[in-house]
C-alpha cells in the first residue's frame, strides 16, 4: 500500500475513526434512554396510537442500532488502515 494511496493525514483519519466510534456509542445511548422513557410512559398511555408508535419506533431503533453497528466497523476498518499505514511509513522511513 502506497503511502499517497489518498490519505494525506493519517492522524486525522484516525481521529475521525475514534469520532464515528463515539458517535455510535452516542447514538446507543440516546435511544437506550429514549427507549427507557417510552416504556415508562407507556404504562399511562394504552390506546392504537400508542401501540402504532411503539411499533415504529422499535423500528428506528433497530435501524439507530445498525447505523451505530456501521459506523463501529467503518471505524475498526479505519484503525486497521491507519496502523498499515503506520508500518508502511516506518518501513520506508528506514530505508
Amino acid at each position: 500500500m502506497a503511502i499517497d494511496a489518498g490519505i494525506k493525514n493519517i492522524d486525522e483519519l484516525q481521529e475521525f475513526g475514534k469520532q464515528i466510534s463515539q458517535l455510535g456509542d452516542q447514538m446507543n445511548g440516546v435511544m437506550a434512554q429514549a427507549h427507557n422513557r417510552l416504556a415508562v410512559v407507556s404504562e399511562g398511555w394504552h390506546d392504537e396510537t400508542n401501540e402504532k408508535f411503539k411499533a415504529r419506533f422499535e423500528e428506528s431503533v433497530k435501524q439507530v442500532k445498525q447505523m451505530s453497528d456501521d459506523f463501529k466497523a467503518y471505524a475498526e476498518y479505519i484503525r486497521k488502515t491507519c496502523e498499515i499505514l503506520e508500518q508502511y511509513k516506518a518501513n520506508k522511513l528506514r530505508l
